[in-house]
């Protein structure tokens, strides 16, 4: 076999073997997109083309939180969806009093619009964005 072959033959073996976690399958797409600061900070942006307004867009993002010596209670953060002159639609939002662990999972972040969900990310993983 040459070597151009071997090479070949060894990426697809990789493709083929390399795990794929369908929480992150959003962020190979264009859609809502969001990223963070490892400690509390979610910032995030709408990557495909908008047609009409943003006039009342949110996004919302759902964290668990652990009180001491209690069960974990939702806390949900929100920011209106805005542009930002040429760039993409987006906006940021903080979880106040809280900070991000290495292995936490956010049950969901959404973007709805006019009270209609547009769009929406299941277990968004911090450590992974």
């Amino acid at each position: 076999m040459s070597p151009a072959v071997e090479m070949l033959w060894s990426l697809c073996m990789l493709l083929v073997l390399l795990p794929v976690d369908p929480a992150d399958a959003h962020t190979g797409s264009p859609g809502l997109l969001c990223t963070n600061d490892f400690v509390n900070n979610v910032s995030c942006s709408w990557t495909r083309s908008w047609v009409g307004s943003a006039e009342n867009c949110w996004i919302t993002g759902v964290k668990k939180y652990w009180k001491f010596r209690s069960r974990p209670e939702l806390i949900a953060q929100s920011c209106k969806l805005k542009q930002h002159r040429n760039s993409s639609l987006g906006c940021s939002f903080v979880f106040e009093k809280t900070a991000f662990s290495g292995s936490e999972v956010m049950p969901f972040i959404n973007l709805t619009c006019n009270g209609t969900l547009v769009k929406d990310i299941k277990n968004y993983k911090p450590a992974d964005h």
